[in-house]
């Protein structure tokens, strides 16, 4: 059976494209009056950090501020434009992407978020944060394979290497556009689906990500290659969820 690896290096390479921020974007949705209002939800990349009573109203407090400034920087059009689209049940990453922001809009919100991922990272405890980063390689497509120290540098290396070439492809607008719909929360392949990319880009990046699997491919024993293909094997025949 031949061996793909497509669709997990997408999505690694397409998230490291995006350089989205350690500490896991807030969950966003919409208040009554518009404006964007953070919520902690069961899978919250907090919710299995112990946090103290002060970290907790800490944190809740920098959200606060941080979604007032995010209202601040979109427009009243924008602002009730957001409020009917997720009050229509519009995934927030959609309803992000369908608000048209200016590059300025995006730069604005983008450092917004790295100033709130800061102070946050400020507030953890070293070993808070050792359990947070632990939790992001949980989600990694390589997770659970007992990659060995030397595998995992050759792949970061693979990885830095690619997204440096992906960058080179796109323009500034689509590399703020591609950072913007996956902060909002929008899965990577669907993000780079979304940008409009030309023909020769398409086949530009298709070669460069053929190039990084096979790469991938390459450093993976006979073994981990296996799991990985149960793996999408299992993804195949798993219903999706409006099933």
């Amino acid at each position: 059976m031949k061996f793909k690896l497509t669709s997990i290096i997408v999505g690694a390479i397409a998230i490291a494209v995006a350089a989205t921020p350690l500490s896991a974007k807030a969950d966003d949705t919409t208040s009554g009056t518009g404006s964007v209002v953070t919520q902690q939800s069961p899978h919250s990349p907090y919710a299995q950090l112990n946090l103290t009573q002060q970290q907790q109203d800490q944190i809740a407090q920098i959200k606060s501020n941080t979604r007032a400034q995010i209202s601040q920087v979109l427009t009243s059009e924008q602002q009730n434009q957001l409020q009917a689209a997720t009050s229509a049940g519009q995934k927030q990453w959609t309803a992000f992407k369908s608000l048209n922001l200016s590059n300025e809009q995006k730069d604005q919100i983008k450092q917004i978020r790295e100033l709130s991922r800061q102070q946050i990272d400020a507030l953890l405890s070293p070993a808070q944060q050792q359990q947070l980063r632990a939790s992001h390689r949980r989600h990694s497509p390589f997770a659970g394979l007992n990659l060995s120290q030397q595998q995992q540098d050759q792949i970061a290396q693979i990885r830095s290497s690619t997204r440096s070439q992906i960058q080179q492809v796109l323009t500034s607008e689509q590399q703020n556009q591609l950072q913007a719909t996956i902060q909002a929360g929008q899965k990577p392949r669907a993000a780079f689906q979304s940008l409009n990319l030309s023909d020769q880009q398409k086949n530009q990046i298709k070669q460069l990500w053929q190039s990084a699997r096979q790469q991938m491919k390459a450093v993976l024993t006979p073994e981990q290659r296996q799991q990985i293909q149960a793996r999408i094997q299992q993804r195949q025949v798993q219903p999706t969820p409006n099933q």
